[in-house]
């Protein structure tokens, strides 16, 4: 959610309204911010998920992404 010039959620915003408005974005931040994900969703991010501190939650990080990019393609 803070990267360089545009918030996130701009970058979110964009995507949706335009050309890229059907690929699924999953948000990856250290916010634990429950305003951060609501509007990550309101948005029409696919998944929010907190960054791991360690191995084992980096691979359930993995299984949200496959998950989610499954629905999308099938």
């Amino acid at each position: 959610l803070n990267v360089p010039k545009l918030s996130g959620f701009e970058v979110l915003r964009h995507l949706r309204s335009g050309q890229c408005r059907g690929t699924p974005v999953i948000i990856v931040t250290s916010s634990v911010s429950e305003g951060d994900r609501v509007a990550a969703q309101t948005l029409g991010a696919e998944g929010y998920f907190q960054k791991p501190n360690d191995l084992e939650a980096y691979m359930e990080l993995a299984h949200v992404i496959k998950r989610i990019l499954g629905k999308h393609f099938r």
